[in-house]
Order: structure tokens, then sequence, then C-alpha cells
């Protein structure tokens, strides 16, 4: 959460891994800060979702691990 609450906040990961936050994670994360719920509450909230994962590559470094396959149209 240190990303959320800490101003100006980075790290040194070159590729972040984990679920994408939709509208309802960011809801659930606002009534945490605000102190409406407890840090178990929100994570008990938080496992009932089903969530996409995403690769965040943060460096050029992790950029270059990327390699292009192939490309379809689709219409």
């Amino acid at each position: 959460m240190a990303n959320r609450t800490q101003k100006g906040f980075t790290h040194d990961y070159d590729i972040v891994y984990g679920p994408v936050a939709n509208d309802r994670v960011y809801l659930q994360f606002g009534l945490y800060e605000s102190g409406a719920i407890s840090i178990d509450t929100l994570i008990r909230e938080l496992k009932t979702y089903k969530l996409i994962d995403q690769y965040l590559f943060h460096t050029e470094k992790a950029l270059t691990a990327l390699h292009f396959i192939e490309a379809t149209k689709i219409e």
C-alpha cells in the first residue's frame, strides 16, 4: 500500500506482477484508509474478488526481456 500512501513512492523492481485494481478494490481501500473498516475486513473483502493479473515493466532492462512474436488483425 506504500504506492497509495507515500507521496513520491518508488521501488527498485524491474518487473511487478499482480492483480489489476478495479473500482471495487479502490472502494475497499478508500474505506480502509478512512478508518471505516479494519485491515482484517479489507483483506477478507479483497480475497473474495476475482481480479485479472498484470505485468508492469518499469525499467529499460525489463523491456529488453520482451520479444515480439506476431500480430493478428481482429475485425
